[in-house]
């Protein structure tokens, strides 16, 4: 069993038997006696284990595991336990490149073309202009997408020395260029996904920069070029349809000016076409081909394939009287794609500019005010399909449908109408008697009838009301009365007579108005033929009260005039 001592110096030492029954002694410095008894206790224990051979209960072993080292190490000493196995340290967690670190080594491995480098270097830099070299890419958010999207459309110029932004294109190709940088991070297990995944890179048409040039202005640009090898360029890019460097690279062996076509070679896909030579084409390159040097390879020799030659065209463009339009080489393209798509089909189109017909649809073609102007005065007929061959109706069965008329039914005599709806019942007048003058009486300063004068249109509102005059108000409306009166004393007639049939029902409706005389003679003058109608009723229907009997007794009397010119509005 262990034993405690004190010690001169203040020490304690625990004397104990270990299992080779050898005495031992274990220092354990000042430390207070109910302590020290504690590991005694614990040391008889363990050598009782020893001496049978087991191990330690757990609360022992865990006393041991959480003694101090110093300790730990005298009862080591002792061969009381074993010595603790020091943990190997950890490796230090590999930090992730930076922005600028992975965006230099992806340029720096990237296959591209030369463009392709200086636009990924440009990306390269607005992203660390805006969150700085130093960040690292695993801390990038889907958040620091949108703000970095919105730092484009607001502060991305850098041409403008980061104060404006950039177009909505433009913005959406960065943001694509971005998704590169963080996608190859993605397949090297770098990041688990791509913080800018769900920004929109798809670049869309902008119909506010395109539009139409007229074949007049670039003739004029054409008078005003400084040479042979811009005439030329504007040729091939307003009546090719060519792009800026295939203006530049088209070679004289491609060209073949006894079949009309030539072989347009390019760095975009597809990298050889072949293009007919247009009539609006032929002219200029016969005119290059009789000014070109001997031996010349090039159709234009003044410019490399990648030269900037926009601010030369602009000044051409001032020169020649206009203003620039947006996107001058581009439009030049667009229009000639949109001429050619109206007159042939568009996969041929398409085949010739090298391009395909979605993209054709997305960014090059526009709407033309003929084609417009041609739908308003033709529609949509075809010849043998929806209209006669050579003007003859009869020769095209048009496919109408079953009436009730076919069924043996006649719909307009049974059919009743609303008297809660009276515009069901009107029988515009106005449209019966279309081809005759419009007049108006005239009236002088004392309210009398001087003249009638050709005026405007009246628009009649509804089933018996007053007109309205659209050409200027007048000071009184005249009534029934100024009408029948001014009628009737260049007729030389008089009210007196009487009429036949339709005189009562007239009259019945005629009874309305007070001082309406007008009424009296509708019968005799509806039973007049259609020439006397026509001449003599021109004033009959600016009466206000006229109303739907008047036209029904015009329908008696001349049944197929009726039929022909009466009308709802």
């Amino acid at each position: 069993m262990a034993s405690i001592r004190k010690r001169p110096n203040g020490s304690t030492e625990l004397r104990y038997i270990d299992a080779n029954s050898i005495r031992r002694s274990i220092y354990l410095g000042k430390i207070a006696k109910r302590d020290a008894e504690t590991i005694g206790a614990k040391v008889d224990h363990i050598v009782t284990r020893q001496i049978a051979g087991s191990t330690p209960d757990p609360n022992v072993a865990q006393w041991l595991a959480d003694l101090p080292q110093r300790l730990h190490q005298k009862l080591v000493k002792a061969g009381l336990t074993t010595a603790r196995i020091k943990p190997e340290p950890e490796p230090e967690p590999e930090l992730l490149p930076t922005i600028k670190e992975w965006t230099d080594k992806y340029i720096a491995e990237h296959p591209g073309k030369d463009s392709t480098i200086l636009l990924l270097t440009v990306t390269a830099r607005s992203l660390c202009k805006k969150f700085g070299p130093d960040r690292r890419i695993d801390t990038f958010t889907a958040g620091d997408a949108e703000d970095f999207r919105k730092w484009l459309q607001t502060k991305g110029n850098e041409r403008k020395d980061y104060k404006t932004g950039l177009a909505p294109n433009t913005v959406r190709r960065r943001l694509g260029r971005t998704k590169q940088f963080f996608n190859k991070a993605v397949k090297h297990k770098l990041i688990v996904d791509n913080p800018f995944a769900d920004e929109k890179a798809t670049v869309t048409g902008n119909d506010e920069r395109m539009m139409m040039v007229p074949a007049e202005w670039i003739d004029a640009c054409i008078r005003k070029a400084p040479c042979e090898d811009w005439r030329i360029i504007l040729a091939f890019a307003r009546y090719a349809g060519m792009r800026k460097h295939e203006c530049l690279i088209q070679r004289w062996d491609d060209i073949d000016l006894p079949n009309n076509r030539m072989i347009v070679r390019s760095h975009k896909t597809p990298p050889v076409r072949v293009c007919p030579i247009f009539p609006e084409l032929r002219q200029h390159l016969l005119r290059a081909k009789e000014m070109a040097p001997e031996g010349a390879e090039y159709v234009q020799t003044r410019y490399r394939h990648d030269a900037n030659i926009g601010t030369t065209l602009e000044k051409i463009i001032t020169r020649a009287g206009l203003v620039p339009w947006p996107k001058l080489l581009q439009n030049l393209r667009a229009t000639r794609e949109t001429e050619l798509m109206a007159k042939y089909p568009a996969k041929d189109v398409t085949s010739w500019l090298g391009n395909s017909p979605q993209v054709a649809n997305k960014h090059y073609a526009m709407t033309m005010q003929a084609s417009f102007d041609r739908a308003i005065a033709e529609g949509a007929r075809i010849a043998g399909v929806t209209a006669a061959v050579g003007g003859n109706l009869e020769k095209v069965p048009l496919k109408v449908p079953q009436t009730l008329q076919d069924k043996g039914r006649n719909p307009e005599t049974r059919k009743k109408p609303k008297r809660e709806n009276p515009v069901n019942n009107w029988v515009c007048l106005a449209s019966a008697l279309g081809g005759i003058a419009t007049k108006l009486p005239r009236q002088d300063s004392h309210n009398r009838l001087k003249h009638w004068e050709i005026r405007k249109p009246v628009v009649w509102r509804s089933y018996r009301r007053s007109y309205q005059d659209t050409s200027r108000p007048i000071t009184r409306r005249p009534n029934c009365y100024d009408y029948g009166r001014q009628w009737m004393n260049e007729r030389g007639g008089n009210c007196s007579r009487q009429s036949s049939r339709g005189q009562a029902t007239v009259d019945k409706e005629a009874s309305r108005c007070p001082e309406c005389v007008f009424g009296t003679n509708v019968a005799s003058e509806a039973a007049k033929p259609d020439d006397a109608l026509n001449r003599e009723s021109g004033r009959l229907w600016k009466c206000p009260t006229w109303n739907i009997f008047f036209l029904k007794e015009i329908g008696r009397a001349n049944e197929s005039f009726a039929k022909g010119r009466f009308t709802r509005p």
